[in-house]
């Protein structure tokens, strides 16, 4: 009876200290996002009554039927949303996904997404899994109005002699803009074009572009002014 005990005991601290997704809600298929230029992003995390609230955009397959796993540590909460539907449309849609999940105190970490991805991997394709952190960014690849004006240090150089944050270049013997293109920096510490905004003489935007996040190959697209405008009303 007492060694009973002792494993109920482990059985409910075990259960109490646990993650669990309680609840899990896909959105309609946002059919009039352009998904080329969408980003993978977090919405809103909060706690409300002991449930941790979480909202997140992420894209899928047009038939997907979502399963969410989840692995908790102090500081940081993995996330991985499966398709368990047996058919697999030939398109892909920009989703909202809300989720409670019990057992998380505080909203104190950083939200990982993993995923499946395509890869072209030593001269073959391949699933590789992958894993890239949701934050609070734009819903789209393409800068915003305020990013693309916004007045900041530019062409910087860091310490292995590679460009980061906003470059600038000029018509010939002007002052006035003709490029700006924003740099950063990935996880292995490698240089990587985000965006380029493309202006005229007469100092107007003509096209913007940006680096998509290709499952298979990354790519860089563009619009001109109007179809930005469009896009991001």
């Amino acid at each position: 009876m007492k060694f009973l005990i002792i494993i109920l005991l482990i059985l409910i601290g075990k259960f109490s200290f646990s993650q669990v997704v309680v609840e899990l809600k896909k959105s309609n298929c946002k059919a009039n996002t352009d998904i080329d230029f969408t980003q993978n992003r977090l919405i809103r995390k909060s706690i409300s009554s002991d449930t941790l609230i979480l909202s997140i955009e992420l894209m899928q397959n047009c038939d997907v039927l979502p399963v969410a796993y989840i692995d908790y540590t102090k500081d940081t909460l993995v996330l991985e949303i499966k398709n368990k539907s047996n058919l697999f449309a030939a398109c892909n849609c920009y989703f909202k996904f809300n989720l409670k999940i019990i057992g998380v105190k505080d909203t104190n970490f950083i939200l990982i997404h993993k995923f499946t991805a395509t890869e072209f991997v030593e001269k073959e394709f391949k699933n590789v899994i992958k894993e890239e952190g949701l934050s609070y960014e734009n819903k789209y690849t393409l800068p915003s109005f305020e990013e693309i004006h916004k007045v900041r240090e530019v062409n910087k150089i860091n310490g292995d002699s590679l460009k980061v944050g906003l470059w600038v270049s000029y018509f010939d013997n002007s002052k006035i803009i003709k490029e700006k293109q924003f740099y950063e920096l990935n996880k292995k510490g490698k240089q990587r074009f985000k965006w380029v905004v493309y202006f005229n003489e007469n100092s107007e935007l003509t096209r913007v572009c940006s680096l998509i996040n290709s499952s298979i190959i990354p790519t860089v697209s563009c619009l001109n002014w109007n179809e930005y405008l469009i896009l991001m009303e």
